[in-house]
């Protein structure tokens, strides 16, 4: 039985009050206004209206004095490829950025907005999570300082790694197996390793030391400080309210002594269930079969202590007051931050603009958090005002989070001078025209991908169509079925709605870009990335969470990309095939340290790890394989690898027909299912398709693989020319 902890929610605290004095804001008055940008994480629109009871007092104040848009969603359902797309200006089908370990700074040819600000001659300021950096590593490249909060031991959170300026207090959580804590993922409640639903009331009196509140307490440094005459760019970045959800305990009291009148039975909690059935996996009948198959899996594995999720459930509405709460506390920061704007002399002359990077599941459909392209997975708060900005005004026109940028570069001028002459294309649509005269305004699609090439929906004010990368679809009638319960894809009805949808799909969908290191770091001194023109010094580590199981050494192969001709190993020099040692460095991880030889740019080197030790033993951690790609700049020729034991091969071609192998194996948990793109819009999900084309030509074939942990695992692309003749199939 999982011990459940109460959250010491007390009904005698004081009202929480919350109040802003934000005056309204006055008319442009400079070529080139400040923007104060304002980013929140994992906050679906329950934070503009979107919960009845959410207390928001701060960013409704702030909706009041500009235009609250009802109906923007990210372009990608995870916080790297969406803050990557709001940065680049580009959705991830254009730059095949579309999951967290892609780090667009690495392509020279692509202007962030940041430093779009910065080459338009503004100061540029921020602090916290703006981009989605990896552990120890916030790039500053473009701004004129970045602040990061310290744990006492640092002053620089790149140097000391995530935790230093993460949104956690304490760790791993504020307060250990007999505080107040309670996660609805957590079924090893000992270990505290709890899931994504993770959250706590604090002490109020710790709030001033939290890691927002600190964020914020910068903010408002900077807006008390003399920039002079030089417009500023300043960016905040709230991790709340981001699992965990830690929160004060006033936070949780507002709503105790305010909506709730003092009973958490009263939480109005979403829409579940179209038929008030009790079913723990609702409304997956008609999804697709991979969506389905992946939310049971995720049901089973983290939400299993629950049996079947209740209405009645105490655990599921403290869960979801867990959320609100933190969404309040968030808001607060918010408020104080544009008092502090109010009260300085930028006031008159700064824009501000609210959002979150993707929307958020409390329980909807079946599913908890993000990761999915439903619309409840992408709708975000979007908030602007400021000089010249509609006061008051609210609109449902289908935006995007990339028409940020463009709205930037016509508001604030950030072409003037020449400036940004060799700016990226930008995909978003400036919202320039909308901001002053939201009536005007005209619906139009935009794109949401999912974490990988060929798989996406496409949206507007009254339809949600979703493609997977198999070729299953979905279709939801916004205007009768805001919930999407019922998907019309199939229905002949709808079949021209459909097509419509699917033909504003991009023309051109980009490839998974390379821009990719898994389980490799630059091992520099100070943590970060580094990189040279040829070569990289790698340092790979297998950890297990089996200890007793994992024991010895391990032998590995090395491989390698064509043109790569080996790399060394401590004072060994491997080649292609050569047999690596993984030395053990503790009872449970494993490393080894690669120095490649001189290679070119774009070159990639692959070490396969064994599912099985020397003896036998089997390794339930190990990975088939470690991709370290060597970019000192993007390389959009660069190839994606799969493992020999999975790589596709051409096997036969007679006339326009071609048989295709995958080479896959589902008993050794290398390849479970695959995903064929023929190049001519045929797609199959065989392990050994055969395909017929139309005419003679050559086409690329995309074939993607994920391995059997049945979640959805990221797709790995590799591309093969065909043609009708079979001389130049590659």
């Amino acid at each position: 039985m999982i011990r459940k902890h109460s959250l010491h929610l007390s009904l005698k605290a004081a009202a929480l009050a919350l109040t802003l004095a934000l005056a309204p804001l006055p008319a442009l008055v400079a070529a080139q206004p400040n923007v104060l940008f304002i980013a929140v994480d994992d906050m679906n629109d329950w934070g503009i209206g979107g919960h009845r009871q959410a207390i928001t007092p701060n960013i409704d104040a702030l909706a009041a004095r500009g235009l609250k848009f009802t109906n923007t969603h990210s372009a990608g359902v995870k916080c790297g490829p969406s803050r990557t797309a709001i940065f680049t200006g580009q959705y991830p089908a254009t730059t095949g950025f579309y999951d967290d370990q892609v780090y667009w700074q690495l392509d020279e040819s692509l202007i962030g907005l940041h430093t779009a600000f910065d080459n338009a001659g503004y100061k540029t300021l921020g602090t916290g999570k703006l981009f989605h950096h990896a552990i120890g590593w916030i790039d500053q490249r473009g701004w004129d300082q970045y602040w990061l909060r310290t744990d006492g031991t640092t002053n620089a959170q790149r140097k000391n790694g995530w935790d230093a300026g993460s949104w956690k207090y304490g760790a791993p959580n504020p307060g250990g197996p007999d505080g107040a804590f309670v996660s609805i993922y957590n079924t090893t409640y000992p270990d505290i390793q709890a899931g994504v639903m993770e959250w706590a009331a604090l002490d109020n009196a710790v709030e001033k030391d939290m890691a927002d509140t600190q964020r914020a307490d910068w903010v408002i440094s900077q807006l008390k400080a003399d920039h002079g005459d030089t417009p500023f760019f300043l960016g905040m970045g709230l991790f709340t309210p981001h699992s965990p959800q830690y929160a004060p305990q006033k936070y949780y009291d507002a709503y105790l002594n305010g909506p709730l009148k003092g009973n958490i039975d009263n939480l109005e909690l979403p829409s579940y269930w179209k038929d008030g059935s009790t079913n723990p996996l609702p409304d997956l009948d008609d999804v697709a079969d991979r969506e389905r198959k992946k939310e049971i899996n995720v049901y089973k594995r983290w939400m299993a202590n629950l049996q079947a999720i209740s209405p009645n459930d105490r655990t599921l509405k403290e869960c979801i007051l867990g959320y609100l709460a933190a969404i309040t506390y968030a808001d607060a920061q918010i408020g104080r931050v544009l008092t502090a704007l109010n009260n300085s002399p930028y006031a008159d002359n700064t824009i501000v603009v609210l959002w979150s990077d993707h929307g958020y599941h409390l329980g909807e459909k079946g599913h908890w958090a993000k990761h999915v392209m439903w619309e409840r997975g992408s709708q975000v708060p979007f908030v602007w005002a400021g000089p010249g900005i509609a006061k008051g005004a609210t609109t449902d026109t289908t935006a995007s989070l990339i028409d940020m940028y463009p709205t930037f570069v016509d508001l604030c001028d950030l072409t003037k001078d020449g400036a940004n002459a060799d700016l990226q294309p930008l995909d978003g649509k400036s919202l320039a025209s909308t901001l002053k005269d939201p009536d005007q305004a005209e619906d139009r699609e935009v794109i949401i991908s999912y974490l990988q090439a060929y798989e996406y929906a496409i949206t507007n004010r009254d339809w949600r169509y979703i493609r997977y990368g198999d070729g299953q679809e979905e279709l939801y009638d916004h205007n009768n079925d805001p919930n999407e319960w019922d998907n019309l894809a199939n229905a002949p009805a709808y079949e021209s709605i459909r097509a419509n949808m699917r033909s504003k799909a991009p023309s051109k969908i980009a490839d998974f870009a390379l821009l990719h290191f898994q389980h490799a770091r630059r091992d520099k001194g100070d943590g970060t990335w580094y990189f040279d023109d040829h070569q990289v010094k790698v340092d790979l580590t297998l950890s297990s969470n089996a200890p007793d199981v994992v024991t010895g050494e391990f032998d590995v192969t090395a491989q390698f990309t064509t043109g790569v001709t080996g790399f060394d190993v401590g004072d060994l020099e491997a080649t292609n095939g050569s047999i690596l040692n993984f030395k053990q460095v503790s009872p449970d991880k494993y490393t080894f340290t690669v120095h490649p030889k001189p290679m070119a740019v774009g070159e990639l080197i692959v070490i396969e790890v064994p599912k099985k030790s020397a003896t036998g033993i089997p390794n339930p951690r190990a990975t088939n394989s470690y991709d370290i790609f060597v970019a000192r700049r993007y390389h959009p020729d660069a190839k994606s690898w799969i493992p020999p034991s999975a790589g596709p091969a051409v096997t036969s071609v007679s006339g326009l027909t071609v048989r295709f192998n995958s080479n896959g194996s589902s008993d050794d948990g290398t390849v479970d299912a695959c995903v064929w793109q023929f190049g001519d819009g045929g797609v199959s999900t065989d392990r050994s398709p055969s395909h017929t084309y139309a005419q003679a030509g050559t086409y690329v074939v995309t074939l993607g693989v994920t391995d059997n942990d049945g979640v959805g695992s990221d797709l790995v692309p590799v591309t093969v020319v065909v043609s009708d003749d079979s001389k130049n199939l590659k």
